[in-house]
């Protein structure tokens, strides 16, 4: 069966000769697989090349088809001319580049420039600002907005001490100031809280917010000023007796709670039996006066 199936594959293929057959057969099997891997490695090759031919041919048939007609037929000395001229156009545009390169890099040196003179502009910017700021809290050409704010604090200081004294006289009113404000303003307890101006209290009412003052005043001691002694000059005569015992009985306690001594300039009779110590002042005529120091407890 080998014998015929030889037969009939050398008649199939007469290029192959029956000597050549008993070579091949003779091969080991590593060897025919890779002559057949170099044989498909080729086979590959070949189809690859072919492809890339027939797209070179293509190629070149597609530029055979773009080229200007007008250059058919020109002689040597007009393809010199015009690749002159060409080359020429090409010098021009080359110095016109030449040209930009330079202008943009000016325009990017004043670009740069501009970018610093920016970033400065803005430092300075900040800096009016803070100023500006600074001046809109404190700055006036004659200092009253610093003066303001300077008394302003100082007249919260002052009312904070105030409306401890007048806590002690009544109960219904405290005394407030806006903010960088100058104004004193009474909020009225009875009243929910609203706020008025100090005009339009009473007499008597009117004396309590002075005379509290005056004792907020006193105990704003710094180490360079100490208001040890109040003297109140009048007033007492617009007080009604509520009010005038409770007065008193503040004033009596100033030396208990401070230390402070109350002079009492007053022709309010019923005070008299209220004062210890007491000075009289009698007039002799239109150009003396005698004073007496009496002490209402008996010692003279």
């Amino acid at each position: 069966e080998k014998s015929a199936g030889v037969e009939a594959f050398l008649v199939g293929h007469p290029e192959i000769s029956r000597e050549y057959l008993e070579k091949l057969a003779g091969l080991e099997v590593e060897k025919v697989n890779m002559a057949r891997r170099t044989l498909q490695k080729l086979d590959n090759d070949l189809t690859s090349r072919r492809a890339e031919m027939e797209r070179v041919g293509r190629e070149l048939a597609q530029h055979r088809a773009q080229r200007p007609s007008e250059t058919e037929g020109m002689t040597l000395a007009a393809v010199e001319e015009t690749i002159s001229r060409l080359e020429e156009q090409q010098t021009g545009k080359l110095a016109r580049l030449g040209a930009i390169a330079q202008m943009l890099a000016h325009h990017e040196e004043c670009l740069q420039r501009i970018r610093k003179v920016k970033e400065q502009m803005e430092m300075k910017q900040k800096e009016v600002d803070n100023w500006a700021g600074v001046a809109a809290l404190f700055g006036s050409a004659d200092g009253k907005k610093f003066r303001n704010i300077a008394q302003s604090y100082v007249l919260r200081q002052l009312l904070a001490g105030a409306n401890h004294y007048l806590s002690r006289l009544t109960d219904r009113y405290r005394m407030e100031c806006p903010p960088g404000g100058l104004t004193i303003l009474l909020r009225d307890e009875y009243q929910g809280g609203v706020k008025r101006p100090t005009s339009t209290i009473s007499g008597g009412e009117s004396f309590l917010v002075s005379l509290a003052l005056a004792l907020g005043l006193s105990s704003l001691n710094r180490k360079s000023l100490s208001v040890d002694m109040l003297f109140i000059d009048e007033g007492f005569g617009t007080l009604d007796s509520d009010y005038l015992n409770t007065v008193m009985e503040a004033l009596e306690k100033l030396h208990q709670i401070g230390g402070k001594k109350v002079g009492i300039i007053s022709h309010v009779e019923a005070l008299r039996e209220r004062i210890a110590t007491q000075i009289h002042v009698e007039r002799v005529n239109h150009t003396l006066s005698r004073v007496e120091v009496v002490n209402t407890m008996g010692n003279m």
